[in-house]
């Protein structure tokens, strides 16, 4: 294919505009035309961006021959027929998370991308964050020993968040878990390589009623447990989150709901302590101390004989929203290559509906719902 590849979005809310943007900065695509229903905002911001081609009807807008993927950003009960949609249409598509709201939806979307042939993959952009990469390779290379468990707690804000918002209505967004936890799902399964088989959560509503707070007690393969918390309850100032992993010779912590900073600590041989450190290389700006250590030590019935206790950290320096951006930059630049014949896909569609599957083992086992008093 000469010349970049052209894309079609569909919903241009705050974060379609947000993926907008950011995509008119890459060389490989060019963004040729915009879909939403509210045909005032639409015109609005394709004046801002220079776009020609607008369309109130997505139908029509798949009906373009000057498209080669969808992107589709509109709120996740929409996700799976316009997927679909677009496939029957000849297009490959591009589709924020979740991949959809049940895994009858998901079946649906695997028949479609099975008759197109065509391309699927979903924004999971931690996939393209480079600490999280590292991160996948100290695991996966087992450097530290295997993993023992996880933590996630992700407090987000939800100052931008109304009551009448659709992220709170289950109907549109599918609840926390399938529209935010699936990140987390979809980070756990990339880097320990690890399927969840069981899960049992719990909720906190306010006193509207709205959901706001869960938390999970999940099981992976090779008895691995995991513990997510997730809360949109934070003023925007003070939202945190800090995924652990805890190995049989140290422990990582990832800080940043767009991570941008990663701390190591571990004891490692000679031999791991340069696996750890090429593992690192690129990921940020690195820092680096370590303690000699001497004799033997005991963990888990094993006997260890490390050369040294080191800690590592590895820092992004640019500010949050850039490097969000060069993840989705990331997550669009494989699916172009791929489009285009000049790369392949490193995850896509088996992905979302791993992570969907996960949400939804999580979403559909609540042991119990709390409400608050205030």
């Amino acid at each position: 294919m000469a010349g970049p590849v052209r894309l079609g979005i569909i919903g241009v809310g705050r974060f379609g505009q947000f993926l907008m943007s950011a995509y008119t900065e890459m060389d490989e695509v060019e963004v040729v035309g915009i879909c939403n229903r509210d045909e005032g905002k639409l015109k609005r911001i394709a004046r801002k961006y220079g776009i020609k081609r607008v369309f109130t009807d997505y139908r029509k807008f798949l009906g373009s021959d000057d498209i080669d993927i969808i992107v589709i950003a509109t709120p996740p009960f929409m996700h799976a027929r316009i997927a679909i949609d677009a496939m029957k249409a000849g297009k490959h598509v591009m589709c924020e998370k979740p991949l959809a709201m049940s895994m009858k939806e998901a079946e649906k979307i695997r028949g479609a991308l099975k008759s197109s042939g065509n391309l699927l993959t979903v924004d999971f952009v931690f996939r393209k964050n480079p600490l999280v990469e590292a991160l996948k390779k100290i695991a996966r290379s087992r450097v530290l020993g295997d993993v023992q468990n996880v933590s996630l707690q992700n407090y987000a804000n939800d100052s931008s968040l109304k009551e009448d918002h659709w992220f709170w209505d289950k109907k549109k967004s599918g609840g926390i878990w399938v529209e935010h936890g699936v990140h987390f799902f979809d980070m756990v399964r990339n880097i320990t390589g690890k399927g969840m088989i069981k899960a049992e959560s719990f909720s906190v509503r306010r006193r509207d009623g709205i959901e706001d707070h869960v938390a999970a007690l999940c099981m992976y393969d090779g008895g691995m447990p995991a513990v997510f918390t997730h809360s949109f309850t934070k003023p925007y100032d003070i939202e945190t989150t800090r995924f652990t992993v805890s190995f049989d010779k140290g422990t990582a912590v990832i800080k940043g709901w767009i991570p941008q900073e990663l701390q190591i600590d571990g004891l490692v041989t000679g031999k791991e302590s340069k696996a750890l450190l090429k593992a690192l290389r690129g990921s940020g700006d690195i820092s680096v101390s370590a303690k000699r250590f001497s004799g033997s030590t005991k963990g888990r019935g094993l006997t260890y004989r490390p050369a040294e206790m080191i800690s590592c950290r590895s820092v992004i320096r640019d500010s949050k929203e850039a490097v969000y951006r060069e993840s989705v930059k990331g997550v669009m630049r494989e699916l172009a290559r791929a489009v285009s014949g000049k790369g392949k896909m490193s995850f896509g569609f088996e992905d979302g509906y791993d992570s969907l599957k996960d949400a939804l083992l999580a979403e559909n086992n609540n042991a119990f719902t709390g409400r608050l008093k205030r």
